[in-house]
């Protein structure tokens, strides 16, 4: 009977049902970048946030992991070479930065503010804290094991 209205109401209840099913990419959050940062290396961080980028299917996923790279090792190098300053002390102000770095200048430039569902940060976090307590526990053994073998 009116064709057009009939037209509209069906392109409004399509564009109703998109809106309510459209599936938001799942990224890492900025808070998930930064904390891998810190407990891991910037490197760690900028390797999720390349995940990011590749599920937002975004060239330039190689561009944060080159930063961290460069990062690491100029800044590392810098901090202890130039000014005397511990690995140890360095560590957490360091890795700080750099995870500030890839979220507040790569983020803002290649992201931007586009709404996304959070993926769970609790498995990279783990994966770190698992691994860095195996380094600990290699160290502890290997420190005993020469200790007992030199002596």
């Amino acid at each position: 009977m009116y064709p057009r209205l009939q037209q509209f109401g069906v392109n409004l209840l399509l564009t109703a049902i998109n809106f309510i099913f459209m599936s938001q990419p799942k990224l890492y959050n900025k808070f998930a970048i930064v904390a891998v940062s810190i407990l891991g290396t910037p490197f760690v961080g900028s390797i999720l946030y390349s995940e990011n980028l590749r599920a937002l299917d975004k060239g330039g996923r190689f561009m944060p992991i080159l930063f961290a790279l460069i990062y690491n090792g100029v800044v590392g190098r810098i901090l202890r070479n130039k000014f005397h300053i511990s690995e140890i002390i360095s560590y957490v102000p360091m890795n700080l930065i750099g995870g500030l770095i890839l979220i507040c200048i790569f983020w803002t430039r290649q992201i931007g503010d586009l709404e996304f569902e959070s993926k769970p940060s609790w498995k990279p976090m783990m994966i770190i804290i698992l691994i860095i307590a195996a380094l600990i526990a290699i160290g502890f053994s290997f420190n005993k094991f020469f200790t007992g073998f030199l002596n």
